[in-house]
């Protein structure tokens, strides 16, 4: 039984027809925003690639942690990809794996941002004032892509 169905077949409907309906509707937006957001994941990343082997071959400063930076967006949408994967599990133990790989996936975020706010702290301490100042507007402001 879909994870879904027993949801929706919890509360009283009009008909089978219309859950079943409902249900592949549903499952079908899933399927679609999955691919989305892992289209757009892997989009960002071959982006995110090409901008840093450009900015390495050109010796710009700071090519990790602009790297980093966009990896971490990437890891975001892929993280979101499996969220929305939550929606079309089959089973209980469907759930678990997908609830596990939620954690793993939100682990590798914190882990990365950390220790991007740590080498950006390493990197302004050897920095003068006026450049630390650049470097954190630009490592901690919004995403900008």
């Amino acid at each position: 039984m879909n994870f879904c169905a027993g949801i929706l077949n919890a509360a009283p409907q009009e008909g089978p027809e219309q859950v079943g309906l409902l249900i592949q509707l549903l499952e079908l937006l899933a399927y679609v925003g999955i691919i989305m957001f892992e289209l757009v994941a892997v989009l960002l990343m071959i982006s995110a690639c090409v901008q840093a082997l450009y900015r390495f071959f050109r010796r710009r400063r700071h090519t990790v942690l602009y790297l980093r930076k966009r990896m971490n967006v990437s890891l975001l949408f892929i993280l979101c990809s499996e969220i929305l994967r939550l929606v079309t599990a089959h089973s209980f133990s469907e759930v678990i794996v997908i609830f596990c790989i939620v954690l793993i996936h939100a682990a590798i975020s914190i882990l990365s941002n950390w220790e991007t706010m740590r080498e950006l702290k390493l990197y302004a301490s050897i920095l003068p004032p006026e450049e630390q100042e650049e470097l954190f507007r630009s490592h901690t402001n919004d995403i900008d892509l």
